[in-house]
């Protein structure tokens, strides 16, 4: 596992809790520039019922700083 790695598995997770992508875009260019710059969030209802740990873990798995996302032994 690497980085990219982690930030893939978030991704992943995001949208299996969530069923929509963390970065909602119409375009690639757009979606680079979301991905860039905003944060995840949590808002919608699907996420109500998640819990803290979830949102908190899949938070750390989409940190943009590689040396300051979770790793593999911190998962």
């Amino acid at each position: 596992f690497d980085m990219i790695d982690i930030w893939a598995c978030g991704i992943l997770m995001y949208l299996i809790f969530s069923g929509t992508h963390p970065f909602k875009a119409t375009n690639n260019f757009e979606l680079c520039r979301r991905i860039v710059n905003d944060q995840v969030n949590f808002n919608g209802p699907e996420w109500k019922a998640v819990s803290n740990e979830a949102k908190s873990l899949i938070r750390g798995m989409l940190t943009k700083n590689p040396s300051k996302r979770l790793n593999l032994e911190e998962l």
